[in-house]
């Protein structure tokens, strides 16, 4: 089911991973810790959590609000 998150309609793996962002605040956080967060111990490779971080860019491009992954990932406007 999606959810909503700056008016924008998102994925609920999306979500999870934008909200730990969010979260973060304006220190962000780092991306070892985020992809631990999001995926744990899971078989997944690193590049998935940057395609998904891409896509949530895509989407919120309208918002005025995107993702940076300088200095840990952050959400700035």
């Amino acid at each position: 089911m999606p959810e909503m998150r700056l008016g924008v309609r998102l994925t609920p793996l999306k979500a999870r991973i934008f909200d730990a962002i969010k979260r973060a605040g304006k220190d962000g956080i780092e991306g070892d810790d985020l992809f631990r967060l999001i995926f744990g111990e899971r078989p997944v490779k690193r590049s998935c959590l940057k395609a998904h971080v891409w896509q949530i860019n895509d989407l919120l491009e309208e918002s005025g609000y995107h993702i940076t992954g300088r200095r840990g990932f952050r959400l700035i406007r």
